[in-house]
């Protein structure tokens, strides 16, 4: 067989080994090794095309265990307790595997697939499926391979979404139960996923999105429509805890969260938002389009939203150049509208009804993280031209009023300023 090219064997066995990889804090690692002077006489070498030539009937490894530790941050443990497969030339691969990741996280994993000369020879259309079950959970995926572009359908179902990112090892937000479908389509330097469909905890969504890895920053395109949204997985939150009910609230929730805005200058993106509704916020807030364009460390959202009733108009600016404290910019707008909800979920007073002339709301904050937003939070508001009564609650006796003009300022390192008022 080696004179004609191939490889064969009828078994490889392998049982009771450890592996202990390290990353330096330098980059260096104690599993690559400086390769010998290139030399015309390349006859030694392997290439794809006499990998091409394996043919192995039987693999079988046990309790194989494999550490990986970067820096000094604590080591990560793969434990593969058993894995049967076979590599026949001319047949298809087949693979069954099960073993334990982190010494908790228990795993099967099975994978069939086309002749393995067809693969390592580039050819196109090779036909793939995979089937990984974890924790309670299963990943299903299937499709073909190749060099210039590749396409699989794929669904998962997780009880915790958090516990699967840790038996593939990505970080995935703590959302809990989640299910995901659709289509995803790599070509070199391009991911895009179409026919999206997924429940992150209380979010749902559907939809497309494309990374091009190509520009020097990848760019993230997409459109997305969110029958439900509820971003505190998304940033290091609990959603098993109950919503803000009033701005305090929100303060409170928002210092806790995880942001980093310097993670923009890592990615450029041009996305498309719709959300039916917005749980993660206090007040009744639905129907609210936006399109996310951020590029070189800034963000810049336009938002239309139905709030407490009120139909308002925004944009929120958000400024993460590594070179440059971050900033947030929030600004908000209604004209023409009755006041609806908005007494009672700005200011938390019940009992406002009228008719808004024009409303503006205006927060900014500087900061990285949520901490450091909070501390520098300033608020500001202003009403025009307002129709208003208060008392309209049960047995109340409703006072009308005209609103001139209003503006208020809270937050930071000032006191709460009202200035102009005129009834």
């Amino acid at each position: 067989p080696l004179l004609s090219g191939q490889y064969r064997a009828d078994r490889v066995a392998a049982s009771d080994v450890r592996l202990a990889l390290q990353q330096r804090d330098d980059d260096s690692n104690n599993w690559t090794f400086d390769n010998a002077p290139d030399t015309e006489d390349d006859s030694t070498s392997f290439s794809a095309r006499d990998a091409a030539g394996i043919d192995i009937r039987q693999v079988d490894l046990d309790n194989i265990t494999i550490t990986f530790q970067s820096g000094s941050a604590r080591p990560f443990e793969f434990r593969l307790d058993q894995l049967d497969a076979a590599l026949p030339l001319g047949g298809g691969v087949t693979l069954k595997a099960k073993g334990m990741v982190e010494r908790t996280l228990p795993y099967q994993l099975a994978i069939n697939g086309g002749p393995l000369r067809d693969l390592l020879r580039g050819k196109p259309g090779w036909p793939v499926s995979l089937q990984l079950g974890f924790a309670d959970g299963v990943l299903v995926a299937q499709g073909k391979l190749g060099e210039k572009g590749s396409a699989l359908s794929f669904g998962l179902g997780a009880p915790d979404l958090a516990q699967f990112g840790k038996v593939i090892g990505v970080k995935l937000p703590n959302a809990g139960a989640a299910g995901l479908s659709g289509e995803v389509a790599i070509r070199p330097g391009l991911v895009r996923l179409e026919r999206v469909s997924a429940m992150l905890g209380k979010s749902s969504m559907a939809g497309w999105l494309q990374l091009d890895a190509r520009p020097q920053t990848p760019l993230l395109t997409g459109s997305l429509a969110l029958v439900a949204l509820d971003l505190r997985p998304f940033l290091g939150q609990d959603d098993k805890d109950e919503p803000p009910t009033d701005l305090r609230a929100l303060y409170r929730s928002l210092a806790k969260a995880q942001i980093d805005l310097q993670a923009l200058d890592d990615i450029d993106a041009d996305l498309r938002l719709g959300v039916g509704q917005w749980l993660s916020l206090p007040g009744d807030i639905r129907n609210a389009s936006m399109r996310l364009q951020a590029s070189k460390g800034k963000l810049e959202v336009p938002v239309e939203a139905l709030v407490e009733q009120v139909p308002m108009r925004g944009r929120l600016l958000i400024d993460g150049r590594a070179d440059a404290v971050p900033a947030i910019s929030l600004t908000f707008n209604a004209e023409q509208s009755p006041i609806g909800g908005l007494s009672r979920f700005l200011l938390g007073v019940p009992g406002i009804e009228g008719r808004l002339g024009g409303l503006s709301l205006a927060l900014n904050a500087r900061g990285a993280r949520g901490d450091a937003l909070m501390r520098s939070l300033t608020l500001s508001m202003q009403l025009r031209q307002s129709r208003l009564s208060y008392g309209n609650l049960e047995g109340g006796k409703p006072v009308s009023f005209n609103l001139d003009q209003m503006s208020l300022s809270v937050g930071g390192e000032k006191p709460l300023e009202i200035g102009r008022a005129h009834v």
